[in-house]
């Protein structure tokens, strides 16, 4: 068994993002937009630093779910 392995299989059921998966936490803004007949949302960093760097998202209204009701 690899190291990896051994260390994913050592996470918790319901793992923190941040201390168990080294995730960092940000807030975004997410804003409706009509482009071309298309429902979209567009998805920007609260920090603006990170806007510089082209931290976007754009995405359509139907890619969308909450993470509670998507299966």
């Amino acid at each position: 068994m690899s190291s990896d392995q051994q260390s994913w299989e050592q996470l918790r059921m319901d793992p923190d993002p941040e201390s168990d998966l080294g995730y960092e936490s940000s807030e975004w803004d997410v804003l409706p937009v009509e482009t071309g007949g298309r429902d979209q949302r567009l998805f920007l960093p609260a920090d603006e630093d990170a806007l510089r760097d082209d931290a976007f998202i754009v995405a359509d209204a139907t890619a969308l779910c909450d993470v509670r009701d998507c299966r």
